[in-house]
């Protein structure tokens, strides 16, 4: 293919992906689709509180961890778990119970998710979680920081880390973790 060729290929190529969602065999179900994944308003202080207090106290196995909310932004969110001796899990190593790391993480991507929602109509729930433990966790306070990385119509896509705290360089487990949106009509 010559060189002139490859540009207007390219051109063209180019100009196919700019196209409004309008143009094409499916029009009607994109224009649906566009206005329900329509940009959000940033989350209020009120809603932001409601959140927080949802995550942090009407959970009950959020409570029983010991989990905080911490941080809460667009798509972001920050949770600590103070240590305590019932949370370990390898008392001759010792080091945490992984099952509190990846219910953390969890959580943490949960929170994320929640702030890229209509809220409080619609609903979010696990579909795929995994965790990649890098190294022992430590008998300390931790850290799980979530981040949506990609946000759909019906699904969420959030990236984790966990991490002790302070020590935000040294990783202790990441996760990925992907939520099923249930968008309500409101």
């Amino acid at each position: 293919m010559s060189k002139s060729r490859a540009t207007i290929y390219v051109g063209v190529f180019a100009e196919a992906r700019a196209a409004p969602w309008s143009a094409g065999p499916h029009a009607s179900s994109r224009a649906r689709h566009s206005a329900r994944c329509r940009m959000l308003p940033p989350m209020t202080p009120e809603q932001r509180a409601l959140v927080i207090q949802f995550f942090d106290t009407q959970i009950p196995f959020n409570r029983l961890l010991g989990l905080s909310v911490r941080e809460l932004g667009e798509g972001r969110a920050i949770i600590d778990v103070p240590f305590r001796a019932d949370l370990i899990g390898d008392p001759t190593r010792p080091a945490l119970h992984g099952g509190v790391l990846s219910a953390t993480i969890d959580a943490a991507g949960g929170a994320a998710a929640f702030t890229q929602v209509s809220l409080p109509h619609d609903r979010i729930s696990t579909i795929d979680l995994r965790v990649d433990y890098l190294r022992p966790a430590e008998l300390r306070d931790f850290v799980c920081e979530g981040t949506v990385s990609r946000m759909g119509n019906r699904v969420a896509s959030v990236d984790i880390v966990a991490y002790h705290a302070g020590e935000s360089d040294r990783l202790i487990a990441t996760g990925k973790a992907v939520y099923s949106i249930r968008r309500s009509d409101q």
